[in-house]
C-alpha cells in the first residue's frame, strides 16, 4: 500500500495561513481570475473555501498523541484497580486456605506477578480470578468474603476490557486519521497550486500582483520568481 505523503515542505499552519491569505487575494482579482479561465468563476472560491475549512477542521499529529494518552491513561487507571482488588482479596483467600497453596494458586497467586505487568495479562488474570471466586463463592462468604465482593471482580475485569479495547482500536484508527489529515490538506495544497500557477501567468507583467500568488518560499520553484524592476 503507497503511503500518502505532505505535497508541500512548510508546516501545516503556515499552509493554511498562506491558503487563506491568497484566497483573499484571489477574492479581491477574480475577474481577471475567471476571465483567464472559467472554472476560476463561481463557485471557485466558495469551494476553495470549504476545503481549507476542511483541512482545519482536521485533528493535529499532537491532538491525536493527546486522545491515545488519554486512553493510555484509562487503561492504566483500570489496571490498577485490578492490581489493587487482587491485594485486597488476597488476605480473606489466605484466610480461607490457610494450608493449602493449590487452591491460593487456583486464584492466581502465582502467575499474579507475572501478569499485573501487562494489559492482556492482566485481563485474562481477572476473567480466571472472577471464574475462581464464583467457584469458590460459599467458602469465601465464610470468611466475611461476599458476593458484592467477588461481583466487583466481574465489574473491573469489564472496565479493563473496555478501556483496553478503547485504546486498540484507536491505535488501529489513527494511521487512518493521520491519513485522512494528509489527504485534507494535500487538497487544500493542490487548490493554493492552481491558484498561484495561474496568478503568475496572469501577472506576470505585473510583479506587485505577481508576488500575491506565489506559494510559500521554501516550496516556489525558484525559476518561477521574477525579479522585480
Amino acid at each position: 500500500m503507497k503511503t500518502i505523503v505532505r505535497k508541500y515542505k512548510v508546516s501545516d499552519l503556515y499552509m493554511l495561513e498562506h491558503n487563506k491569505t491568497m484566497l483573499q487575494h484571489f477574492a479581491d482579482e477574480q475577474a481577471a481570475f475567471s476571465g483567464f479561465d472559467a472554472d476560476f468563476a463561481n463557485p471557485f472560491e466558495t469551494d476553495w473555501e470549504s476545503t481549507i475549512s476542511t483541512a482545519e477542521l482536521m485533528p493535529t499529529d499532537e491532538t491525536v498523541k493527546d486522545q491515545l494518552q488519554q486512553l493510555t491513561a484509562k487503561v492504566e487507571e483500570a489496571m490498577e484497580k485490578c492490581r489493587v482488588k487482587f491485594q485486597q482479596s488476597k488476605y480473606f483467600i489466605e484466610k480461607a486456605w490457610p494450608t493449602s497453596p493449590a487452591t491460593r494458586n487456583e486464584f492466581g497467586f502465582d502467575d499474579y506477578d507475572k501478569a499485573r505487568k501487562s494489559q492482556l495479562g492482566m485481563l485474562q488474570f481477572m476473567r480466571t480470578f472472577f471464574a475462581t471466586a464464583t467457584k469458590y463463592a460459599v467458602e469465601l462468604d465464610a470468611v466475611g468474603y461476599d458476593a458484592a465482593a467477588v461481583a466487583e471482580i466481574d465489574a473491573l475485569t469489564i472496565e479493563l476490557d473496555k478501556a483496553n479495547n478503547d485504546q486498540e482500536k484507536f491505535k488501529g484508527t489513527r494511521s487512518i486519521t493521520a491519513e485522512e489529515r494528509v489527504v485534507a490538506m494535500n487538497k487544500a495544497w493542490d487548490v493554493m497550486v492552481q491558484v498561484s500557477k495561474a496568478g503568475k501567468t496572469i501577472f506576470y507583467a505585473d510583479p506587485a500582483k505577481y508576488q500575491l500568488f506565489l506559494l510559500p518560499a521554501s516550496s516556489e520553484p525558484a525559476q518561477d520568481i521574477p525579479i522585480p524592476g
